[in-house]
């Protein structure tokens, strides 16, 4: 699964990337977001595609609202009550930094942060619902990669920037796969990670070269 993730990039970067048409928005940066805080997307617009502010975890019009998955199985998302309707029309891009997983290891649970390799905007496919109370979202999760095994079976699914137009445009299944081998990297980080309240730049850094003073 996909449980929190960073995005410390700006409107110019993925304007650079994904070739928005919609006038600029401004967004803070964010080393922890966690489900059901806002964040930004990117979507096709009714003035063209552009970035949207919306919550993390997904809520379709139907529903009472008290479930709202974060994530949704690549396998089963087209064929899903949850999520069938979202994923034949309204597919979403969330351009990430990186993103935080926890692996099991002596019955405790170690995060891990990982990123491109290439320093580029990570973009991981989603789906977002929309309804009165605003424009909601879901990350969609695949299996892992090489890297990520070792890590956990499940990983977000990766695209490339030559594949949002066609993932924006149709809802292509064989587009969610994770990302190739050699395109992530990732180490170990700070317990800190663990709560939502904590949002700084040490949460990216290595485990061992965080300061103690920052320590729980």
């Amino acid at each position: 699964m996909c449980g929190r993730y960073t995005h410390q990039f700006s409107w110019k970067q993925i304007h650079r990337l994904l070739s928005l048409t919609t006038p600029e928005i401004q967004f803070e940066h964010s080393y922890n977001v966690a489900p059901t805080l806002r964040a930004p997307i990117v979507r096709d617009l009714d003035m063209g595609r552009g970035v949207e502010m919306a919550v993390w975890g997904l809520k379709p019009t139907w529903s009472d609202g008290r479930v709202a998955p974060i994530n949704a199985r690549s396998e089963s998302v087209a064929t899903s009550p949850m999520f069938r309707g979202a994923f034949k029309s309204r597919r979403c891009v969330v351009a990430a930094s990186g993103f935080y997983e926890w692996q099991r290891v002596n019955g405790s649970k170690q995060p891990w942060y990982i990123t491109r390799a290439d320093g580029e905007a990570m973009l991981l496919a989603g789906l977002f619902e929309i309804d009165h109370g605003g424009t909601t979202f879901t990350i969609i999760t695949t299996s892992a990669n090489t890297l990520m095994g070792t890590i956990h079976d499940r990983m977000p699914a990766v695209l490339e920037p030559e594949s949002v137009q066609r993932w924006l445009a149709e809802p292509d299944a064989s587009l969610l796969m994770p990302a190739a081998d050699g395109v992530l990297m990732a180490h170990p980080v700070s317990t800190r990670v663990n709560l939502p309240k904590n949002n700084d730049a040490t949460l990216i850094q290595p485990a061992d070269r965080v300061p103690p003073d920052t320590l729980f």
